[in-house]
């Protein structure tokens, strides 16, 4: 996602890494302190919300308590500004208020009872090597891993005089079909 805004361009790219188990979110902009904002976990029942440190939330729950439970972790990693965990008096629960800061990478986990007894400690663990890794590692593991799902089919529907075609604008190729000529790169 891109924008200008007061004649900043801001920046988000978002990443789901099935290699590192973590969904990563990366904030730049191109003038300094630019972003401030308020991050928060939040579910309507069986939940509560803790931190780690002054940079991470944890969301804890269950959907019955005899069914699965499971448990979430968000950082901020800022880069200028600062960061903040503030647990307000309300249902909103643990929440980071960001504020000047010039990037921030968010590194978002979870792990529920379903794969693992321990599953917090899984969660925990996630996110202490994904935040290790880094982003751009992270970024780079992800692209590697997607492309190898993503290039190992392909399909050409070209029929050979059907190739000489290509080059044509879609008007011309619709003139040609009405004429009766087949075309069948175009559909």
């Amino acid at each position: 996602v891109e924008y200008k805004s007061e004649d900043a361009g801001f920046f988000r790219e978002y990443i789901a890494s099935a290699p590192d188990q973590v969904i990563a979110v990366r904030y730049t902009c191109s003038q300094p302190e630019k972003y401030t904002l308020v991050v928060r976990m939040t579910r309507e029942t069986n939940v509560e919300s803790s931190y780690l440190g002054e940079d991470t939330i944890l969301l804890k729950g269950y959907g019955h308590e005899k069914g699965i439970h499971f448990v979430g972790a968000v950082k901020a990693v800022v880069e200028g500004g600062s960061v903040m965990a503030e647990h307000w008096r309300c249902r909103e629960g643990a929440t980071l208020h960001i504020a000047g800061a010039d990037a921030v990478t968010f590194y978002i986990t979870a792990a529920t009872s379903y794969r693992s007894a321990d599953y917090e400690k899984e969660c925990l663990s996630q996110h202490d090597k994904a935040v290790k890794k880094g982003y751009e590692a992270i970024k780079a593991d992800h692209i590697l891993d997607y492309q190898r799902l993503f290039y190992r089919f392909s399909i050409d529907i070209w029929g050979e005089e059907d190739k000489n075609f290509a080059g044509l604008d879609t008007i011309e190729r619709l003139g040609r079909l009405r004429k009766g000529a087949q075309d069948a790169g175009f559909f």
